[in-house]
């Protein structure tokens, strides 16, 4: 293997990771809207056995994107 063949593959390795980060940036977003629809649907019920049905699925999705912001900081230290 050549040094240009390292360096097209380095690159490409490069292209694959920040596509990949495009993806999970998408992730995040869904995450974040469901979230922030569940903080809408906390704020507004009235019954308090609801109000722990809704705060449990808040920890989940705020579980959910904390580990997908995890794994983005993750792929970024190894592109820098």
């Amino acid at each position: 293997m050549s040094a240009g063949d390292k360096k097209e593959t380095k690159e490409e390795w490069a292209e694959d990771v920040l596509q990949k980060l495009a993806i999970e940036d998408g992730n995040v977003t869904v995450h974040l809207q469901r979230l922030e629809n569940s903080l809408s649907l906390f704020a507004e019920e009235t019954n308090r056995k609801e109000l722990l049905a809704h705060l449990g699925r808040m920890a989940v999705d705020f579980n959910r994107l904390s580990s997908k912001v995890q794994k983005n900081e993750y792929k970024t230290t190894i592109l820098q």
